[in-house]
């Protein structure tokens, strides 16, 4: 069974706030911003992207097990309503 990790989210989310308010403090010092802006561009925003992607992949394989969940449903519907018809008629 697939699992999404909740804790990656939140430590990006996290971040993500704690660089907000880092750059709503700065005003003019340039190499804190520069240093921001490189952090965001080179370390998160890539390893978010990452998650990001994993979470479509799982999505995609969740539909399918969705789907064939689905699929075996109406094949055991089909069964019950099939052996509930033998009984009543004996």
């Amino acid at each position: 069974m697939i699992t999404i990790d909740i804790s990656h989210i939140a430590k990006h989310k996290n971040k993500l706030v704690a660089i907000r308010h880092a750059l709503t403090l700065v005003d003019t010092d340039r190499e804190l911003i520069v240093t921001i802006c490189k952090e965001m561009a080179f370390k998160w925003i890539p390893i978010i992207l990452d998650d990001v992607a994993h979470l479509y992949e799982e999505n995609a394989q969740l539909q399918v097990d969705n789907l064939n969940l689905n699929l075996q449903n109406d094949s055991l519907l089909q069964q019950n309503v099939a052996l509930s018809q033998r009984l009543h008629h004996q």
